[in-house]
């Protein structure tokens, strides 16, 4: 780490430290707030400082209170923190548990409101990703969105008129689409209309915003939208040049499919053929697979780059087929995780099996 030692260094000094590995003694971590009127620094109050994360800080909107989250070595356990500036008393304010991990990353979105009473917070406790508004004290006042599908995004928070708009796959896994609700958990409408997948962009006094629409054949188109009605007012790009220069090659759309395994787990894939595909021949495959925790390679969206490569590998004679495994994104918390095993409850041979997947079977 670099040191600017004030305004007459020439050069940084370096700090030097370890980066814990994995089973050994995490970094001692502290959280300090200093007065520039008092020329002083408060040391928050974190609780135990040993085998503890903390992955995010902010203010809130009151200037005296800072909002910490914390989470255990495990990471199977989230707190909100909400800390006093002048005198580092904490308290933990919300609580999240997961019988595998809490995924902070895709509920990176907690928001103090500006009214200073409220902040809005997104979970996985019911199974899927969705909206709670919450007092400062960390009581829940209103569930906003709720059912058998996910909030990929919040897109911002209309104060003024009470609505937050969000993107979500309640119409399919494979799209997002746009939404609004009130914060009384009320009213919530789907603006977007088209089939495929919608990125939108609001202006800051939530009056328009740009639509970043695209499907598997079609590149971004961009347009201007009426934001509380969703209206369309004009489209400001159609990406023509890029059509054009596609209909001169034979592009193959994907094909979705979704199929079962043999626990009966349904998974979503899709499949590119050649332009001349014989369905009594055989064809070398290209399984193209990404897998990551929370990720998705299969979307109703404009691939780019690499989806021209894909249609390059169909035209000399290749099936292209990408599945997403458990493990991926946008169909709830249980598809995504999977709890840590007890292996001392499994039988020798079936325990033996597992570890083999993992190639640590020792026969």
């Amino acid at each position: 780490m670099q040191y600017w030692d004030g305004p007459q260094a020439a050069y940084p000094t370096e700090y030097r430290f370890k980066y814990p590995k994995a089973g050994e003694d995490n970094s001692r971590i502290a959280i300090s707030v200093y007065h520039l009127d008092k020329n002083q620094t408060v040391k928050m109050d974190i609780g135990a400082e040993a085998d503890i994360y903390i992955p995010r800080i902010q203010w809130t909107q009151n200037p005296d209170l800072l909002s910490i989250r914390r989470m255990n070595r495990l990471q199977n356990r989230l707190e909100i923190l909400h800390a006093q500036a002048q005198n580092g008393q904490s308290q933990v304010i919300l609580a999240e548990n997961d019988a595998a991990y809490v995924d902070l990353d895709y509920t990176d979105d907690l928001t103090y409101l500006q009214d200073g009473k409220h902040f809005l917070h997104s979970s996985e406790r019911s199974g899927y990703k969705h909206l709670y508004l919450f007092d400062m004290k960390g009581q829940l006042l209103t569930t906003l969105t709720a059912g058998n599908w996910e909030v990929a995004q919040i897109h911002g928070i209309d104060e003024k008129n009470q609505l937050v708009y969000f993107s979500s796959t309640e119409v399919s896994p494979l799209e997002r689409h746009l939404y609004r609700v009130s914060l009384k958990g009320k009213d919530k409408t789907r603006l977007s209309t088209s089939t495929g997948t919608h990125r939108p962009s609001f202006s800051p006094d939530f009056r328009y915003y740009l639509d970043y629409f695209s499907h598997t054949t079609l590149p971004n188109r961009v347009s201007l939208h009426e934001a509380r009605s969703g209206k369309e007012i004009k489209v400001l790009v159609e990406n023509q040049a890029l059509l054009s220069k596609m209909n001169e090659f034979q592009i193959q759309a994907p094909e979705f499919f979704t199929f079962s395994t043999e626990d009966g787990t349904s998974l979503n894939g899709w499949m590119i053929k050649p332009a001349d595909f014989d369905p009594a021949k055989r064809y070398p495959v290209l399984m193209y697979v990404y897998g990551g925790p929370g990720s998705q390679t299969v979307t109703n969206a404009w691939g780019g780059s690499r989806f021209l490569w894909h249609q390059v590998m169909a035209a000399k004679g290749y099936l292209v087929v990408s599945v997403d495994n458990r493990g991926t994104g946008a169909r709830g918390s249980a598809f995504k995780k999977s709890p840590t095993p007890n292996w001392a409850n499994t039988k020798p041979r079936t325990r033996c099996r597992r570890l083999a997947t993992l190639q640590r079977c020792l026969l």
